[in-house]
C-alpha cells in the first residue's frame, strides 16, 4: 500500500518513473489489446521502460494484428541515445515482427550494441529473460548460442538461464558436477533459484526424492514457490494448520501467486470476502490467470446480478481458452446447472468434451450433472 501510494504521488506530479509504474500497472486490468495499449502508449512514449516491456510482451504473447503499432516509435529515442534497454526492446520488435517488418540483421545488430553498453554482454541475458517469459518452447538456438558467449565472458546469470532452459530438455539426462555445484553456490541462489532449477530438473525425470530435498533447501534460502510446495506437503500428509499456513502466506507475501489463489480460495470457503480480495489483488495486478477465476468466483458470492453477470462474461471469454478454459467451462456448466431455471443440456455439452478428454475434475463434474 505504501509503495501503491508513491507511486499514484510521482504520478500526480507527472513523474515519469510514477506515470511508468502507474500505466503498466493499470493496463493489466483491460481485456482488450486495444485498451491495454492505449493505457501504455504515453508512457512509453517517454521513455517508461516498464510500460515499453509490458507492451511489447503483450503483443508477443497474443500475436494480435494491430498491437504493435507505434511500438518502434516509442523506443526509439532511447534506442537513438544508445541506451541499452531500447536497444534490446527494439531489437526484439525487429526479430518478430512487432510493429515492423521482421529484420533479422537490424536485430542482431541492435543487440551486439545493447551488449557493448551491458556489462558482460548482459543485453543478451535481459532479451533472453523477456523471451523466456511468454514462451511455452525452449528459446531457439540463436538465443541459446548468445547466451553461451555470455557465460563464456562470465555472465553468471546467462548460465543460469542456460541451466533453466535444460530443465525441459529431454536429451539432457543428467547434469554436471561443475553445473550442480554452480546451481548450489550462494551466486545463484539469492532467493534459492538455482536449487529450484535442481528441483525442477530432478522432479521432471521421475528423481522425487532428490527432487523434495532441493526443494526443503530452497525453502530454507526463501524461495517462494519452495515454501509454497512444502506448505503443500505438510497440509497433505495431515499436519495442523499451524504447522502448515504461516508457510503459504509467507509464501504468498514473497510473490508465490500459487500460494495467494491458495489462501483466497480458502477465504472464499470462510465466508471471509475481504481476505479473499486481499490476497487476489496482486496476482490480479500482475494479469495472473487464476486470479481471473477467483475474481469470478467474488463476483458471484457478492449477490449482485450486475457482478454475477460480469462473472459469467469473463468464465465466458476464459472458456475460449482451449484446454486451458477447462476450469472456465466447468465453472459455466455450473451456473447453467443450478441457475432458475436451469439448462442442464447445455451444462453438460460444456463438460463433455472436457471429459472424454480425460480431465478428471470435468468428469467428476459431469457425473454430478448426469
Amino acid at each position: 500500500e505504501v509503495a501503491d501510494l508513491v507511486i499514484e504521488g510521482q504520478a500526480e506530479r507527472e513523474e515519469i518513473v510514477g506515470t511508468d509504474m502507474l500505466a503498466a500497472r493499470e493496463a493489466r486490468y483491460y481485456d482488450s489489446t486495444a485498451d491495454r495499449v492505449s493505457e501504455l502508449r504515453d508512457a512509453a512514449s517517454h521513455g517508461g521502460v516498464r510500460s515499453q516491456v509490458t507492451w511489447l510482451q503483450h503483443c508477443l504473447r497474443t500475436r494480435e494484428r494491430g498491437c504493435g503499432e507505434g511500438f518502434a516509435d516509442a523506443v526509439l529515442p532511447g534506442a537513438e541515445e544508445k541506451h541499452a534497454v531500447p536497444l534490446v526492446l527494439l531489437a526484439i520488435a525487429y526479430e518478430e515482427g512487432i510493429g515492423v517488418a521482421k529484420d533479422p540483421k537490424a536485430a542482431a545488430s541492435l543487440l551486439d550494441a545493447a551488449d557493448a553498453r551491458w556489462h558482460r554482454r548482459g543485453a543478451t541475458v535481459f532479451h533472453a529473460r523477456l523471451l523466456a517469459e511468454v514462451r511455452d518452447t525452449p528459446l531457439p538456438e540463436r538465443v541459446r548460442a548468445r547466451l553461451r558467449d555470455a557465460a563464456k565472458a562470465g555472465n553468471d546469470d546467462a548460465r543460469l538461464l542456460l541451466l533453466e532452459q535444460s530443465v525441459d530438455d529431454t536429451s539432457v539426462a543428467t547434469l554436471s558436477a561443475d553445473d550442480i555445484a554452480f546451481l548450489s553456490r550462494p551466486v545463484a541462489n539469492g532467493r534459492g533459484e538455482g536449487l529450484m532449477v535442481l528441483a525442477r530438473f530432478n522432479d521432471e525425470r521421475d528423481r522425487g526424492a532428490v527432487s523434495a530435498l532441493y526443494v526443503d533447501r530452497a525453502a530454507n534460502a526463501g524461495n517462494p514457490t519452495a515454501l509454497w510446495i512444502r506448505a503443500q506437503r505438510l497440509r497433505d500428509a495431515g499436519l495442523r494448520e499451524r504447522e502448515w499456513l504461516p508457510r503459504l502466506e509467507r509464501a504468498a507475501l514473497l510473490g508465490e501467486d500459487e500460494a495467494a489463489m491458495d489462501l483466497a480460495e480458502r477465504a472464499l470457503w470462510r465466508d471471509d470476502v475481504d481476505a479473499a480480495q486481499g490476497w487476489v489483488e496482486g496476482a490480479r495486478r500482475e494479469g495472473y490467470y487464476r486470479a481471473l477465476y477467483v475474481i469470478g468466483a467474488l463476483d458471484q458470492r457478492d449477490g449482485d446480478a450486475e457482478r454475477t453477470a460480469q462473472a459469467i462474461a469473463l468464465y465466458e471469454a476464459l472458456a475460449a481458452d482451449g484446454a486451458d478454459g477447462a476450469e472456465a467451462r466447468r465453472r459455466l456448466a455450473w451456473h447453467h446447472a443450478t441457475r432458475t431455471p436451469a439448462d442442464r443440456a447445455k451444462a453438460i455439452a460444456l463438460v463433455q468434451p472436457d471429459a472424454d478428454a480425460g480431465d478428471q475434475r470435468s468428469r467428476a463434474v459431469l457425473g454430478l450433472l448426469l
